[in-house]
């Protein structure tokens, strides 16, 4: 377990949190990316789990406050002012928005190696299994989404969701929109950044509606990420081979549905659909060059945390 040690927060750390802030709140923007595999390629995911569970057992640290208002912050942040943005790349521009979640999704994998290696054969075996189920969830579901949107349809989508976001490779984006409320949560979030944006005198006005939708959700997304971090937090503890093992799998199976040739073919308020094409040569060529700089960032990352922590 020395390897899943962290440190206390330092403030060497602040741009690494703030940065996979950021970027686990565009994924969970994203159908099919992952927050969890974003704090995972940026080596944050273990911290972002201790913190969790400490906190949720009333186990109260300043470092993880700190921690967690820093990431949250961030996340938050990124969330109110990109979700307008992001809703129009999903419809417009999905080649290259899944390449790039692709190619960073992917280059979670060698973090995860290096957290458990050498590996053992209950490594493999839990990868193996948690990327069949992963595959078939995420194959064998009919897209059939509800055409309505109500307080316990959007409390279970809030619940799934932070759920999925805290599991590595689990698409918290892609659950709740087979739940088909990916479109009135992206709406409502995209309408508190535009009342922000655009202050007047009718703010609170303004406000109402997109907080009540949003109500349901939020206390979704509480009881969903203090379940599933205190679990997790015990598994990593008790048997970090397996719990890696599996979040591998995840993460490998989550690439399911991150296929950059998909178009979104349908969209009304409540569901997203996507039909594959055969890509051109240029298409791929591009695709391949955003997924490898995407693979690489990760990694880089991880490379300059490493040597941070060694000149300190």
């Amino acid at each position: 377990m020395d390897k899943l040690e962290t440190s206390k927060l330092n403030l060497l750390q602040f741009p690494k949190t703030i940065l996979g802030g950021a970027l686990m709140g565009l994924a969970n923007l994203v159908p099919g990316a992952s927050g969890g595999t974003i704090l995972l390629a940026t080596g944050l995911y273990v911290r972002f789990i201790q913190a969790l569970g400490n906190l949720s057992s009333f186990r109260f640290k300043v470092r993880d406050f700190i921690f967690l208002g820093v990431l949250s912050l961030a996340a938050i942040g990124t969330v109110l002012i990109a979700a307008k943005p992001i809703k129009l790349a999903i419809l417009e521009q999905t080649m290259p928005m899944y390449s790039v979640f692709l190619g960073f999704t992917l280059g979670g994998l060698p973090l995860i190696w290096s957290e458990v290696k050498p590996a053992s054969s209950t490594f493999f075996i839990s990868l193996l299994i948690a990327f069949v189920l992963s595959t078939s969830l995420i194959l064998g579901l009919p897209f059939s989404p509800p055409v309505t949107s109500g307080p316990y349809l959007l409390f279970l989508a809030g619940l799934v969701g932070a759920a999925a976001m805290v599991l590595p490779g689990l698409s918290g984006g892609y659950l709740v929109l087979l739940l088909g409320q990916y479109l009135p949560i992206l709406s409502a979030i995209g309408e508190i950044g535009e009342v922000f944006m655009t202050p007047d005198s009718h703010v609170i006005e303004r406000l109402i509606a997109p907080c009540l939708t949003l109500l349901p959700v939020g206390i979704g997304v509480l009881i969903g990420i203090v379940a599933v971090s205190r679990l997790l937090k015990f598994t990593l503890a008790k048997n970090p081979q397996a719990s890696f093992g599996v979040l591998a799998g995840l993460v490998l199976g989550a690439t399911v549905k991150l296929w950059p040739f998909q178009r979104v073919i349908e969209a009304n308020n409540t569901a997203l659909t996507f039909r594959h094409y055969f890509p051109e040569g240029f298409e791929i060529f591009i695709a391949v060059l955003l997924a490898l700089g995407a693979f690489c960032l990760p990694l880089s990352i991880s490379f300059l945390d490493k040597k941070n922590q060694t000149d300190t």
